[in-house]
């Protein structure tokens, strides 16, 4: 998501502004807030609900609601995507932690109601690619969402049902926090994403 979303613009900005800053990325977070204080990685950036922990700093770069691609030319058409209908077609699940659920299967199941996870792969990037040869239907980040739908020419519908969004933020241990080099790339990083 961070890769797809923020780093091009990250990239271009640093070719400009510090060309000598090298980026490696990686997307594993469920050991990021360990990495952070050992000085593995130097910067996280994720949706909040995955880093909650003491001795780390937190600054949220933006809040996220979910929405649904399908394919253009999807068999649904211009048919209302109602959560009886949500529920029918078969879904593409974006799973980096391989679960076999995510966390619209958890609101589902408070419905008391289910969805059919036809394909679950480790990648957002591989779920739009898969929607788009395919009536399977995603749930994704809307930003996500809107990119796919320009670069894939998806549908872009609204989430048929209310449920919570995100925010995504970025954390740093405190032995980091009064580096000027670091606190000069998170203020790029916030302005970036801001864009």
């Amino acid at each position: 998501y961070v890769e797809a979303m923020l780093l091009p613009r990250l990239l271009r900005a640093l070719a400009e502004q510090a060309p000598g800053i090298d980026i490696v990325t990686r997307r594993e977070t469920r050991y990021a807030g360990d990495q952070l204080e050992d000085g593995q990685i130097d910067l996280v950036i994720a949706p909040s609900m995955f880093l909650e922990r003491e001795g780390l700093h937190r600054q949220r770069l933006h809040d996220e609601r979910f929405a649904c691609v399908l394919r253009r030319d999807h068999p649904l058409g211009d048919g209302e995507l109602d959560l009886d209908t949500f529920c029918a077609l078969g879904h593409a699940l974006a799973a980096p932690f391989e679960t076999r659920g995510g966390v619209v299967d958890d609101f589902l199941a408070q419905l008391d109601r289910s969805r059919r996870v036809v394909l679950t792969v480790p990648s957002f990037l591989v779920v739009g690619h898969a929607v788009a040869g395919s009536d399977l239907v995603a749930t994704l980040p809307r930003t996500f969402g809107e990119h796919f739908a320009a670069i894939l020419g998806l549908q872009l519908r609204p989430f048929p049902f209310e449920m919570p969004g995100f925010s995504v933020s970025q954390f740093w241990h405190e032995r980091r926090h009064r580096d000027p080099a670091h606190g000069w790339l998170r203020q790029l990083d916030f302005a970036l994403d801001a864009k």
